[in-house]
């Protein structure tokens, strides 16, 4: 699966594969998250805590997507004036490490770039550190919605190659295999000749 993965975004012949998946993130239990759940947006899922095992505490469920840096440059994704820059080779899931993470609009009004978020992404505890915010309105295509908004969305971005993914201590396999499943499912082919609709 990994060299799948690996060979899927790097060599291609003839187009591009776009990864981009829609599920959402344990968040560790904080007043940002709830006051832009329940105010700014009414989200439609329940903002009420549950007590997360991994995190060790009180945690929410927020939308969010994974996509690859293809799909980002494919829709030309820009982070708003005053944010900071996606760093994909910094991207690794490592455990006890920062990792890049990109907010919808929405979330200008709570966080501010530098800013940490505990987070549990499948079965493994991380902490991702806001990089910058999407300009408003931005969106791309996603099971069959021309216009998938991301202005609501915790952004994650997914590695360069699946294999700077390393196993941590006591960590079962089941997170690598998650992430290239959830990786390959999203999976959606365009010809070179493709481009977004402005």
């Amino acid at each position: 699966m990994q060299d799948f993965y690996d060979a899927l975004s790097h060599d291609l012949s003839g187009g591009t594969y776009l990864s981009i998946f829609g599920q959402p993130i344990a968040v560790r239990h904080s007043e940002p998250i709830r006051d832009f759940a329940v105010v700014a947006f009414g989200w439609s899922w329940d903002p009420c805590p549950y007590e997360d095992k991994i995190l060790g505490g009180l945690a929410y469920d927020v939308p969010a997507v994974q996509l690859d840096k293809n799909a980002w440059d494919f829709y030309g994704l820009r982070l708003a004036d005053g944010s900071g820059k996606v760093d994909w080779a910094t991207v690794t899931y490592e455990a006890d490490t920062c990792q890049p993470v990109v907010l919808g609009s929405g979330y200008s009004r709570l966080y501010k770039v530098g800013d940490r978020i505990d987070a549990r992404f499948y079965m493994r505890p991380l902490t991702f550190e806001v990089v910058g915010f999407l300009e408003e309105c931005s969106a791309v295509f996603y099971k069959g919605d021309f216009n998938y908004s991301l202005d609501e969305m915790v952004v994650i971005p997914y590695p360069l190659r699946l294999d700077s993914v390393k196993r941590g201590v006591g960590d079962p396999e089941d997170f690598n295999r998650a992430l290239a499943f959830a990786w390959c499912r999203a999976t959606s082919p365009w010809t070179r000749a493709l481009r977004p609709i402005p």
